[in-house]
C-alpha cells in the first residue's frame, strides 16, 4: 500500500499548477485535495481501503465537497450526507 505514496510529495504542486492552469482558462477550480487527506498529507484511512480507491465514506466525502461548492445541488428527497 505504501507505493501509492511515491507520488504524494508531487500533489502540491500539481494542485498548484493546475489552479493556475484554471485561472488563466477562466474556469472554476475545485480542491478535491485538501478535503482527503491527514495531517501527514496522506489519503485518510477512512476515505481509501487501500490508499488508492475510495470507501463508501471517501464518496461521501466526494459529494459534500462538490455540493458544498455548488456543483450538485440536494434534491428535495435526497438525503444529507
Amino acid at each position: 500500500m505504501n507505493g501509492h505514496y511515491k507520488a504524494q510529495d508531487l500533489l502540491p504542486m500539481i494542485n498548484s499548477e493546475l489552479k493556475i492552469l484554471a485561472e488563466r482558462q477562466q474556469v472554476k477550480y475545485l480542491n478535491l485535495y485538501t478535503p482527503f487527506v491527514d495531517s501527514q498529507v496522506l489519503l485518510k484511512e477512512e476515505f481509501s481501503w487501500n490508499g488508492v480507491h475510495f470507501t463508501l465514506a471517501g464518496y461521501q466525502q466526494w459529494v459534500k465537497v462538490i455540493k458544498e461548492d455548488g456543483y450538485l445541488k440536494k434534491n428535495n428527497h435526497e438525503k444529507a450526507i
